[in-house]
């Protein structure tokens, strides 16, 4: 089993912080294996809904009732309940393969969607959870199945998006990403949609122990929702770890965009040519040199599905 720890440095509400310790043991084994772990809150309404569908329809069974853990034996990944918010969970640090975070997702328009993404703050706040200037380490091959897992189910009108890097958490031992059910509480509450994560997950799961996709790309430009950089994971053999938005371009610190190069080891920068103002994409293609990245055009990428 994954092995659990707390590091010296916590972050965020008291509360979550003693019910993280309280739930959460340190595991040690002499033939120690580490393999996935699937990370919900129940707090969060999606989240607890796809933990449901991986329990009815994917063999997942209770290992610790105390702890809320599971265990799916087939393919070797355990999944784990916390109280804390996802986004408030720099407590909880899992000595695993990699985390899946399965969460719900808000916007404005309350659009129905199914994305995935990296976590970090590329500014001075985090209004969000995470630390300021801090990315995490994404799990890019995982994240890229479990992207093309969800648009092959095509479920009805529901979209399908890679999104930026944002919100918490930014500090786990293990390389992550967020796999999300959208955008509002009827979405939420749907036990089809939430089959389709869950489904995802566990494709997701079972394709990357069958095939890692090495070729990483830092996606630079455009908005918080990314079609360009979508269609570049969807149909070339490119996987992104970090997607800078123009938004956040020109408050992000050289320091916080080499992190996001060290954390994800990206072979080229593909800049969303149209998504960025000229100073931008001299701001870009300046770092891109400065990092030893060779850089492209999203259209000179997209071109390698066609």
């Amino acid at each position: 089993m994954p092995r659990i720890c707390f590091t010296g440095q916590l972050r965020g509400n008291d509360s979550h912080i003693n019910e993280l310790r309280r739930t959460t043991v340190l595991y040690s084994f002499s033939h120690f294996h580490l393999m996935p772990a699937i990370i919900y809150s129940s707090k969060d309404t999606a989240g607890y809904l796809i933990a449901e569908q991986l329990r009815r329809h994917h063999g997942f069974k209770m290992t610790s009732a105390d702890e809320r853990r599971w265990l799916n034996e087939e393919y070797n990944v355990q999944m784990m309940e916390i109280r804390a918010p996802l986004l408030e969970a720099e407590a909880l640090q899992i000595e695993s393969d990699y985390l899946i975070f399965a969460s719900k997702h808000r916007s404005a328009t309350a659009k129905p969607t199914l994305t995935v993404h990296a976590t970090g703050n590329w500014g001075a706040k985090a209004e969000m959870g995470g630390r300021p200037g801090e990315v995490c380490y994404p799990q890019t091959s995982a994240m890229k199945h479990a992207l093309r897992a969800l648009a092959e189910q095509k479920f009805p009108d529901f979209e399908v998006s890679l999104e930026c890097t944002h919100h918490g958490p930014t500090t786990t031992l293990s390389p992550l990403f967020f796999i999300e059910l959208g955008s509002s509480e009827e979405q939420w509450r749907n036990p089809e949609a939430a089959k389709v994560v869950a489904d995802a997950i566990m494709l997701a799961v079972k394709r990357e122990q069958e095939q890692k996709y090495e070729q990483v790309a830092l996606g630079i430009g455009g908005g918080h929702y990314c079609p360009d950089f979508t269609k570049i994971e969807l149909e070339t053999d490119w996987a992104f770890g970090h997607i800078v938005p123009a938004y956040a371009i020109d408050e992000a610190s050289e320091e916080v965009l080499m992190q996001a190069v060290e954390k994800s080891d990206p072979e080229i920068a593909v800049l969303d040519w149209k998504g960025l103002k000229a100073e931008q994409r001299q701001k870009a293609i300046a770092f891109a040199e400065k990092a030893g990245l060779d850089w492209k055009k999203d259209d000179e990428v997209k071109k390698e599905g066609d």
